[in-house]
């Protein structure tokens, strides 16, 4: 396995931080008095701190990580059944954490949890009539990362942190990301503002 940088090492961070941070932002609509609430928070941290020792690649730490992520899925899992609210927002989040999860494996990991991954990526739970399903890609990550750091954003700063993706691609990125309840628009459509949701 090829050396990682520090670089890398930032980039994973700031990626997982984007995905607590809309944990949080996503479980803050569940009820006040309802304990997987707490749990999903917990959870959530617990992912954040084994991180950090699982990037060294110690065996028992990449397990103890990998199992702390299959929690934090089966703690969605449990509150997408309570239909509190949109399902597919567990249904985004689950597949945001597979998908942390694979680039983790290719890039850090020093064995292999291929065989969890392929049962998130392959999950369909049920779906609201006319709702898709969809992966947050790259480019939605570090939208989300820019508007956690940021607050706000519009589209002329995205194509600054985009440079080589248009505005039109941009602005379908962004319409993802609303539709899935992870940001919100303000404004028309030339002088619009971003946040997150």
């Amino acid at each position: 396995m090829s050396k990682q940088s520090p670089n890398d090492f930032q980039q994973e961070r700031r990626k997982l931080n984007a995905l607590v941070l809309v944990t949080y932002r996503v479980t803050q609509k569940l009820p006040d008095n309802e304990i997987l609430k707490v749990r999903i928070q917990e959870a959530v941290l617990d992912i954040l701190k084994l991180s950090e020792l699982a990037y060294f690649k110690n065996k028992e730490d990449i397990n103890k990580f990998e199992a702390s992520i299959r929690t934090l899925i089966n703690y969605f899992e449990l509150t997408q059944a309570q239909n509190w609210m949109d399902k597919m927002n567990f249904v985004v989040l689950k597949k945001a954490f597979g998908q942390f999860l694979i680039e983790f494996d290719n890039n850090f990991s020093a064995i292999s949890v291929k065989p969890f991954v392929a049962q998130v990526k392959n999950f369909s739970g049920p779906l609201k009539p006319n709702t898709r399903k969809v992966d947050l890609n790259p480019r939605q990550v570090k939208i989300l990362e820019h508007l956690q750091k940021n607050k706000i954003s519009e589209v002329v700063q995205l194509a600054d942190l985009l440079p080589n993706i248009s505005k039109r691609t941009i602005r379908r990125d962004l319409d993802v990301l609303i539709g899935q309840g992870l940001a919100i628009k303000k404004g028309k459509t030339n002088g619009a503002i971003y946040e997150l949701a």
